[in-house]
């Protein structure tokens, strides 16, 4: 699947496998459960823009390195309803950079 790396504020305790860090792409802690979805998209999408060049530069890194990547968070969206940082996350990849970034999905054990 690729290079696991983390885009969250934590760490799965739960994924045994080592992640590479991301933090320019991990939400603000303070907006965790405090904001509904279109205030954080708001706040979340200015943020990744503010740091697009850091983002950029990171993704050249990323991908010299010649794998994949696979952005890693812990939200179930398998909830009715459910939204999570990281698909906004891929959403802005594919809006600032021309970038497809496909949900691979749920699976009982992906490792």
């Amino acid at each position: 699947m690729g290079v696991p790396v983390r885009t969250s504020v934590g760490a799965a305790k739960w994924f045994p496998h080592d992640v590479t860090e991301w933090p320019a792409t991990y939400p603000r802690w303070s907006w965790v459960r405090t904001l509904d979805e279109p205030e954080y998209r708001t706040r979340y999408m200015a943020m990744l823009d503010a740091r697009r060049d850091t983002i950029r530069a990171e993704l050249d890194a990323f991908h010299s390195a010649g794998q994949p990547v696979c952005l890693l968070c812990h939200c179930n969206l398998a909830k009715p309803g459910a939204w999570c940082h990281r698909r906004l996350l891929a959403e802005y990849l594919g809006t600032a950079f021309g970038l497809t970034v496909p949900e691979l999905g749920a699976t009982a054990t992906p490792w």
